[in-house]
């Protein structure tokens, strides 16, 4: 989350539905990837965040169908992803 969405940690709605759900609001991010079907790479040095970041499938809850759509209209028309960091591996096509 904060590598690529830093300022979405403090989102005032993020933080607000962190609240609602007694989750830190990584944990929102990352619930609502899962909720989505999308597999993430939670990555952490810090232990408690390693933690905070499994809970969500030891720990489970589920965010309403409401709240899926506000947190998936916060970056509607932004794109924070630079494509010059990624280089192409083999010839370009894939299988």
């Amino acid at each position: 989350v904060t590598g690529m969405y830093p300022t979405l940690l403090q989102d005032p709605l993020i933080i607000s539905l962190a609240r609602t759900y007694k989750r830190t609001e990584a944990q929102v991010l990352l619930r609502w990837i899962h909720q989505q079907g999308v597999a993430s790479n939670p990555r952490s040095m810090n232990e408690t965040h390693m933690i905070e970041n499994l809970d969500i499938l030891s720990n489970p809850f589920t965010i309403s169908d409401d709240d899926m759509l506000r947190i998936a209209n916060l970056a509607q028309d932004t794109c924070e992803v630079d494509p010059s960091w990624y280089e192409c591996v083999g010839d370009g096509n894939l299988p």
